[in-house]
């Protein structure tokens, strides 16, 4: 065994870890913000298409912004 700095030796021999399947693995990310986009895109087409916001279609009330329109 080699000694690592202050007295910490490294074991003998390194466990075999298997890859885990759910949790931060390495393509999470990717998933992630494929999803997101997949998302966002669906919500523009949708409001394209119905001819109004989201909060309007799931019958929440809203104003007519802040009134200071340029």
């Amino acid at each position: 065994m080699c000694a690592v700095g202050h007295g910490v030796t490294l074991p003998p021999v390194q466990p075999a870890v298997p890859p885990s399947k759910f949790g931060f693995v390495e393509n999470a990310e990717r998933l992630n913000s494929r999803a997101a986009m997949i998302g966002f895109v669906s919500l523009l087409l949708l409001e394209l298409i119905a001819g109004q916001g989201i909060l309007n279609l799931l019958g929440v009330t809203v104003g007519k912004g802040l009134g200071f329109e340029f």
